[in-house]
């Protein structure tokens, strides 16, 4: 992943501009990652350098939490999910255990 420095940040694509300020928060060295739908309006280059950068943060033993509405997205990076319908919790767990194919009559009780 390469950001030419010469550019001013108004420049740069807005996958490169998501990239720098995940890497800002990231200075502070927090424990906990919060990201609100970090892959809107990206191309798939750009996803992959996010979900790259993901997965980088959390073998660095910190906790990235995602609010997205991107399941495709969700489902490639995450460990667990909560799926909230108005604020209520409708499914809670892994990935492979919510998201499998014989699951789709309730994925759609929850409109995913």
């Amino acid at each position: 992943m390469k950001i030419c420095s010469t550019k001013t940040p108004i420049l740069l694509s807005r996958g490169q501009r998501k990239l720098i300020t995940i890497a800002e928060a990231l200075i502070v060295d927090p424990k906990v990652l919060t990201l609100d739908e970090p892959t809107v309006g990206l191309s798939a280059s750009s996803r992959r350098q996010i979900a790259e950068l993901l997965d980088k943060v959390c073998e660095m033993g910190k906790t990235v939490l995602l609010v997205s509405n991107n399941i495709d997205f969700v489902c490639e990076i995450a460990d667990t999910v909560t799926v909230l319908k108005q604020g209520e919790i409708q499914l809670q767990g892994a990935v492979s255990e919510l998201f499998p194919a014989d699951n789709w009559e309730r994925l759609e009780e929850v409109d995913i």
